[in-house]
Order: structure tokens, then sequence, then C-alpha cells
């Protein structure tokens, strides 16, 4: 009767220490089971992440590449609007400026001097010819006449044929070879020749 006892309790025993273990391996079981679930959901996630960044990224430049030659149009565009107005607001100043001059006969007069003494100086020869614009012969002679008394007689000065201009004179020297343009004509070029790439380079730069 004891030794059946002794054997009841070692199988009880063996079943309780079985169970036990029975129920850590189905713990491990579950918590290695949930561990994998969530590696395998963050894992999934990422994945999801990573699509729809590269999606994204897909679609950007996809936008892009087909805004780029629209955007390089308008920009174009914009530049050619700012030019348009820039020379339109530069040609505006200068007529303003010669219109100026030429309504004032002592400006007038002080940029014919002027326009004598820069040809004098630019034009290296012993006799030069200053051909006036049409209907200004008598000013310009005047003009000449006061110019020589400065010059000390060298060089000689003569005054040419009329020619078709708004203002200013030409001046060549006698054989013809140089000839120096003050035409008020010739000093409205040089003035946006030499003002208008720096104003557009301005523009460019502001346009980026």
């Amino acid at each position: 009767m004891e030794q059946r006892s002794l054997v009841e309790a070692i199988v009880q025993e063996i079943r309780r220490v079985a169970q036990e273990e029975a129920q850590k391996i189905l713990r491990r079981a579950e918590e290695e089971a949930q561990r994998v679930l969530e590696e395998a959901k963050e894992r999934a996630s990422r994945l999801i992440e990573e699509r729809r960044q590269r999606l994204l990224e897909e679609v950007r430049k996809k936008v892009l590449s087909e805004l780029a030659p629209r955007k390089l149009e308008l920009r174009h565009k914009m530049l050619l609007e700012k030019h348009t107005l820039v020379v339109s607001e530069v040609n505006s100043l200068i007529a303003e400026v010669i219109s100026e001059i030429r309504g004032d006969p002592q400006k007038y007069r002080e940029y014919l001097m002027e326009a004598l003494r820069a040809a004098v100086s630019s034009i290296a020869a012993s006799s030069l010819v200053v051909h006036p614009c049409k209907g200004e012969r008598e000013l310009v002679e005047r003009v000449v006449g006061e110019f020589k008394e400065s010059l000390g007689g060298s060089p000689e000065l003569a005054v040419g044929e009329e020619i078709g201009c708004s203002g200013g004179v030409v001046v060549r020297s006698s054989d013809g070879r140089v000839y120096f343009n003050a035409t008020l004509d010739a000093k409205a070029v040089e003035v946006k020749e030499r003002v208008l790439p720096r104003v557009f380079e301005k523009v460019a730069r502001r346009a980026k």
C-alpha cells in the first residue's frame, strides 16, 4: 500500500513537472511567435514606407522633368519682357536727354564744343573737316570759330558739307582716312551699348 502511494506520488510529480515544462515551452513559443510577428510587422511597415518614399521620389522627378521645360520657357519669357522694358526705358531716357540738349541752345553749343575737343584728341591729323547736320551749318561754323581760338592754330579746322543726322557733327581727317562720329545718334548708340549689358546682367542675376 505504501509502495503504491509512493509510485502515485512520483507519477504526480512527474506530471506536474511535465505540465510546468510544457507550459514554459508554450509560453516561450507564444513569446517567440509574438516577437516574430512584431518583427514581421516592423519589416512590413519599413518596406511600405520605403516603397512610399520611392514612389514619391519617382513622382517628384517626373513632375520636375515635365515642368522643367515650362519653367525654362517662363523664365525666358520673363527675361525677354524685362529686357524689352529695360530697352524701352533706356531709349526713353536717352530721347529725353537728347531732346533737352537740342532744346537748350547753350547746352547744345556746349555739346558741340565737347564733341570738337574729343575729335581733336582722337584724330592725329594736322587738318580736320567738320560736317554739320542738315540745317545747322551756321551754328557749327560759329562754334568751330570759337573753338579755333582755343587751339592756337593746330590742327586746322574747316566746315564741310552738311550730312543727314539729328544733331551733332562728324569730324574727319582732311584725307578722309579717319572719322570721329559725334552725332547725337551715335552718342545714343554708344550709351546703350555701354549701359544695357550691365543692366541685363543684373536682371539675369535677380531672375535666378
